[in-house]
């Protein structure tokens, strides 16, 4: 059976892109920031087809279920990043975040659209510094930071850990050689490693 790993692939293009900007911006650039951002688009698409092929390998019952719900809780947490956003973190973020959406309306819009519909983690993008364009070159301020790596926090204990659960649980019963099960390895690589980057800086809400 062939089978190309869309998603995986997807993310590997946005690695070598990103590295591409450090190498060429002397590590001016934010790997991480610019990582996450980019990275959340091909695994909010996995998920979404993840729980589309188990829904019809599976039925409602089982890994299909525990999907559903990871994807429930990305959705909610999504949306309340949306409300939180322009009225918490705009207002209060350094002065080269706020210019982006007078120097950069449209764009600046776009992206955060993207934020709030798709993933929160996109949001990272306005200050990922990539390429070093000046649309890229937001600031975030400490208490930014602290607001964001609230929703990172909520992120790794309920939607990821149940989005394993449903991977785990359908490797365990289920055929893995099909594209259900290709996915599956998709979904738990591009999860995992936006997780781990994301770890480190949510822990701090706990510390604080």
């Amino acid at each position: 059976m062939y089978y190309p790993f869309p998603f995986f692939t997807a993310g590997f293009i946005f690695f070598i892109i990103i590295l591409a900007s450090e190498i060429k911006t002397k590590t001016e650039s934010r790997f991480k920031e610019a990582f996450i951002a980019l990275l959340a688009i091909p695994e909010v698409l996995s998920w979404c087809a993840l729980a589309v092929l188990y829904y019809f390998n599976t039925g409602l019952l089982g890994a299909f279920t525990l999907a559903a719900a990871a994807l429930f809780m990305y959705a909610v947490i999504n949306f309340t990043h949306a409300i939180v956003h322009p009225r918490k973190i705009v207002p209060n973020s350094l002065y080269s975040y706020k210019a982006l959406a007078e120097d950069y309306k449209h764009s600046t819009l776009f992206f955060r659209v993207i934020s709030y519909v798709v993933s929160f983690k996109f949001s990272l993008i306005l200050v990922s510094y990539l390429w070093l364009r000046p649309r890229f070159k937001g600031d975030y301020s400490k208490l930014n930071w602290m607001q964001f790596n609230k929703f990172s926090l909520i992120f790794i204990f309920l939607p990821y850990p149940t989005m394993m659960c449903a991977c785990g649980y359908y490797l365990a019963t289920e055929n893995f050689f099909s594209y259900a099960g290709f996915v599956t390895i998709e979904v738990i690589l591009i999860s995992s490693v936006s997780t781990f980057m994301m770890f480190l800086d949510a822990v701090s809400v706990i510390k604080c």
